[in-house]
């Protein structure tokens, strides 16, 4: 996909909006991991994150609601 950066420019965009799975991320913690707040993850835990507000970030991608293909 290197020799195509606009195929894969459009895959990622069309991923960031149109995805179901673009609302959430699973990750397991390998190592402990303690939080700015705080809170500690230990190993072998699953953590979940919400990419949704990331990903309709104004301060990350410009108009977040308009797809670009070329983004």
């Amino acid at each position: 996909i290197g020799h195509l950066p606009l195929l894969d420019a459009f895959v990622t965009e069309s991923m960031r909006t149109q995805c179901f799975s673009s609302t959430r991320i699973h990750r397991i913690a390998l190592d402990d991991y303690t939080f700015s707040d705080g809170y500690t993850v230990p190993a072998g835990h699953t953590v979940g994150f919400n990419i949704r507000r990331l990903f309709n970030d104004e301060s990350i991608y410009p108009c977040p609601e308009a797809f670009n293909a070329e983004r």
